[in-house]
Protein backbone atom coordinates (compact mmCIF):
# COMPACT_ATOMS: atom_id res chain seq x y z
CA UNK A 1 0.00 0.00 0.00
CA UNK A 2 2.89 2.35 0.78
CA UNK A 3 3.88 2.17 -2.89
CA UNK A 4 0.36 2.67 -4.21
CA UNK A 5 -0.75 -0.94 -4.45
CA UNK A 6 -4.53 -1.21 -4.15
CA UNK A 7 -5.19 -4.30 -2.01
CA UNK A 8 -7.88 -6.76 -3.08
CA UNK A 9 -8.34 -8.99 -0.03
CA UNK A 10 -10.74 -11.62 1.21
CA UNK A 11 -13.42 -9.91 3.27
CA UNK A 12 -13.46 -12.16 6.30
CA UNK A 13 -11.57 -10.05 8.81
CA UNK A 14 -13.59 -7.36 10.57
CA UNK A 15 -10.60 -5.03 10.72
CA UNK A 16 -10.25 -4.96 6.96
CA UNK A 17 -13.95 -4.32 6.51
CA UNK A 18 -13.99 -1.29 8.78
CA UNK A 19 -10.74 0.27 7.64
CA UNK A 20 -10.63 -0.34 3.93
CA UNK A 21 -13.97 -0.89 2.25
CA UNK A 22 -14.17 1.17 -0.90
CA UNK A 23 -11.61 3.83 -0.04
CA UNK A 24 -8.18 2.19 0.01
CA UNK A 25 -8.92 -1.26 -1.40
CA UNK A 26 -11.43 -3.89 -2.35
CA UNK A 27 -12.89 -6.84 -0.46
CA UNK A 28 -14.18 -10.07 -1.92
CA UNK A 29 -16.02 -13.09 -0.47
CA UNK A 30 -16.74 -15.75 -3.06
CA UNK A 31 -13.88 -16.62 -5.42
CA UNK A 32 -15.66 -15.16 -8.46
CA UNK A 33 -15.81 -11.79 -6.76
CA UNK A 34 -11.99 -11.69 -6.61
CA UNK A 35 -11.87 -11.87 -10.40
CA UNK A 36 -14.61 -9.25 -10.75
CA UNK A 37 -13.00 -6.82 -8.27
CA UNK A 38 -9.58 -7.16 -9.89
CA UNK A 39 -10.99 -6.74 -13.39
CA UNK A 40 -12.97 -3.68 -12.30
CA UNK A 41 -9.80 -2.03 -10.95
CA UNK A 42 -7.98 -2.75 -14.21
CA UNK A 43 -10.83 -1.26 -16.23
CA UNK A 44 -11.14 1.91 -14.06
CA UNK A 45 -7.73 3.63 -13.94
CA UNK A 46 -9.11 6.84 -12.37
CA UNK A 47 -10.70 4.95 -9.49
CA UNK A 48 -7.57 2.81 -9.12
CA UNK A 49 -5.39 5.96 -8.95
CA UNK A 50 -7.67 7.52 -6.31
CA UNK A 51 -7.60 4.35 -4.24
CA UNK A 52 -3.83 4.02 -4.66
CA UNK A 53 -3.34 7.54 -3.30
CA UNK A 54 -5.63 6.79 -0.34
CA UNK A 55 -3.86 3.46 0.27
CA UNK A 56 -0.47 5.20 0.34
CA UNK A 57 -1.75 7.72 2.87
CA UNK A 58 -3.36 5.01 5.02
CA UNK A 59 -0.19 2.89 4.96
CA UNK A 60 1.79 5.64 6.67
CA UNK A 61 0.21 4.62 9.97
CA UNK A 62 2.27 1.42 9.70
CA UNK A 63 5.62 3.09 8.90
CA UNK A 64 8.69 2.33 10.99
CA UNK A 65 8.78 5.94 12.14
CA UNK A 66 5.16 5.90 13.31
CA UNK A 67 5.66 2.52 14.97
CA UNK A 68 8.68 3.83 16.85
CA UNK A 69 6.79 6.94 17.96
CA UNK A 70 3.68 5.07 19.04
CA UNK A 71 5.12 1.92 20.56
CA UNK A 72 8.35 3.54 21.71
CA UNK A 73 6.54 6.26 23.61
CA UNK A 74 4.17 3.79 25.25
CA UNK A 75 6.84 1.25 26.15
CA UNK A 76 9.66 3.61 27.18
CA UNK A 77 8.45 3.88 30.77
CA UNK A 78 7.78 0.17 31.01
CA UNK A 79 11.23 -0.76 29.68
CA UNK A 80 12.98 1.62 32.07
CA UNK A 81 10.94 0.43 35.04
CA UNK A 82 11.60 -3.22 34.21
CA UNK A 83 15.33 -2.66 33.66
CA UNK A 84 15.73 -0.77 36.92
CA UNK A 85 14.13 -3.57 38.95
CA UNK A 86 16.40 -6.29 37.56
CA UNK A 87 19.66 -6.70 39.46
CA UNK A 88 22.85 -6.34 37.45
CA UNK A 89 21.10 -4.69 34.50
CA UNK A 90 22.12 -1.19 33.48
CA UNK A 91 19.31 1.26 32.83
Amino acid sequence: MMYGLVPVVIGRAAKWKSSMTGSTGRLWQPHGELVDQTHDLIENPKERATMAKAATTAARQFSKENFAKTVGAKSYGFVNETASTRPGRPV
